[in-house]
C-alpha cells in the first residue's frame, strides 16, 4: 500500500446520494475506497477504485470481490479494512396486492442478503491485527 493509503472501505451504493458521499469524505480523510454499484461513480481519485456489480446478484458477488480486492486485503501494509452498507432498494412502497414476489426476492437480496454476505466475506478476508 506504498502509493496509497493504509486504510481501505468497500463501499456500496457509491454512484449516487449517501454512498458517493461517504466515498468522498473517506477519500478526503485518506482512506483508500472501492466503491460497489450498478452504475460507475463519477469519483475521480486515486485513491478510488469501482466494480459495477449488481447486489441481487448475491451468489457472484463474493467471487467478483475475490477478483478485484484480494490483493489490496493481503498487503501486508493495511492497517484498517472497513465496511459501508449503504446500497438499498426503497421499493414496494404502496399496496400490498401489487407486490410481485420477484420483486420482493430483489428487494431481500439487495437489502439483506448482500449486505450479510458482505460482512462474512470481510470476516472472512480479515487477518489478525487487522482492524475492523
Amino acid at each position: 500500500m506504498s502509493e496509497h493509503s493504509n486504510r481501505l472501505a468497500l463501499v456500496t451504493g457509491t454512484s449516487s446520494g449517501i454512498g458517493g458521499a461517504v466515498a468522498q469524505e473517506l477519500i478526503r480523510r485518506g482512506w483508500r475506497v472501492f466503491g460497489v454499484s450498478r452504475r460507475s461513480a463519477a469519483i475521480d481519485s486515486p485513491l478510488y477504485s469501482h466494480l459495477c456489480a449488481d447486489l441481487r446478484e448475491v451468489a457472484t458477488l463474493s467471487g467478483k470481490l475475490d477478483a478485484e480486492l484480494e490483493a489490496l486485503i493481503s498487503d501486508p501494509g493495511l492497517k484498517r479494512l472497513a465496511l459501508v452498507n449503504n446500497a438499498a432498494d426503497p421499493g414496494l412502497l404502496g399496496p400490498l396486492d401489487r407486490v410481485r414476489p420477484d420483486a420482493l426476492l430483489d428487494l431481500y437480496a439487495v437489502n439483506v442478503a448482500a449486505p450479510v454476505s458482505l460482512m462474512g466475506w470481510f470476516v472472512r478476508r480479515s487477518r489478525p491485527g487487522l482492524a475492523l
